[in-house]
């Protein structure tokens, strides 16, 4: 009874089972670069939402904070950055892909 998944999530027996950990976030951070990749401009939540997607256990401002560094490395950027949240559109940095920028 004490493996029983269900009797482990309702709190009625202990868990044995340890949650998997988190990804590296060298992966989330690369997700994002190669989603923003193949799409050339995507909305910011958008690609954040894409990144919970695919990294359940990840909370959003991680994925923000990739995104920061992303900026930062200019291999991406804000095409409005004035713009609310929701509004922002974010595109691919084509020298950074070339190589022209590190």
């Amino acid at each position: 009874m004490h493996k029983c998944r269900l009797l482990q999530d309702l709190e009625i027996v202990n868990s044995t089972i340890m949650p998997p950990p988190p990804p590296p976030l060298n992966e989330v951070k690369e997700f994002l670069l190669n989603l923003v990749k193949h799409h050339h401009l995507l909305g910011q939540e958008t690609l954040i939402k894409q990144a919970k997607t695919q990294f359940t256990e990840v909370e959003v401002k991680i994925i923000e904070t990739q995104i920061q560094e992303l900026i930062k490395e200019q291999k991406i950027s804000i095409i409005n950055p004035n713009a609310k949240p929701k509004e922002r559109l974010i595109c691919l940095i084509p020298q950074a892909v070339a190589g022209g920028i590190k």
